[in-house]
């Protein structure tokens, strides 16, 4: 990890020139060393694992099937691992699903050398970088991505976590298993358990019952025969 002032990296392409390019460039700078570097092998998850660097730079390699699992394991065995794509396609959906797995930096084909070293100096620091071009999309995506729970009223006092109180209120839309764990990126599986310890901690036998149990009662619910006339 980081060594004093050095942002300790390693370099994934599948392109050995390129990874010859990149790591001359990155070597150049005092603030960098460049702790390995491969193609997206059988491998890859070992080595990156066994270099436990700061930053994970990436070329468009890692968007195939193979590499894209492999993003949430690397940052379940490395919690601060940043990861930065580059040479990537201008593309909304491609850059949401980056977002979505974990990735911190996305670089397009016209990124340079230099961008790449801004970027990882960036990623290193905290932030997270996209292109210009890139950003109202994140924008567009997180107005229109409505919270199920924004409808539902959850009587205040359940013992519930945020997590289950979220999970609730998307009960109440209806919403099944994978569907919720679609809209929160999530397996099935784990929805599928907090389901279950909700069920427990009301006291409900069924998933409607919980939301029943759950729900603030309207004012005009209220039994007006236990008022004095």
């Amino acid at each position: 990890m980081m060594n004093g002032s050095e942002i300790e990296i390693y370099l994934v392409s599948e392109s050995c020139l390129l990874r010859e390019a990149l790591v001359k460039m990155l070597t150049r700078r005092n603030e960098m060393r460049v702790t390995g570097a491969s193609g997206m092998t059988s491998d890859a998850f070992r080595e990156i694992v066994a270099a436990a660097p700061d930053v994970l730079l990436c070329d468009v390699s890692l968007a195939k099937m193979s590499g894209v699992s492999l993003v949430p394991e690397l940052t379940r065995v490395l919690p601060e691992l940043k990861i930065v794509l580059f040479g990537m396609s201008e593309d909304s959906a491609a850059s949401l699903s980056a977002v979505r797995i974990g990735v911190r930096g996305y670089l397009t084909r016209e990124a340079s050398g230099s961008d790449i070293a801004g970027v990882v100096i960036a990623v290193a620091a905290g932030r997270a970088v996209c292109p210009p071009g890139l950003c109202s999309v994140l924008f567009d995506y997180v107005a229109g991505a409505e919270d199920p729970t924004s409808r539902f009223r959850l009587r205040p006092g359940l013992g519930l976590t945020r997590r289950e109180q979220q999970l609730v209120g998307m009960l109440a839309c209806g919403l099944t298993n994978k569907e919720i764990a679609a809209k929160l990126f999530l397996s099935e599986y784990t929805i599928k358990n907090h389901v279950h310890r909700i069920l427990k901690k009301i006291g409900a036998d069924c998933r409607m019952a919980v939301v029943e149990q759950c729900r603030v009662k309207p004012l005009f619910g209220y039994d007006s025969s236990h008022s004095s006339s």
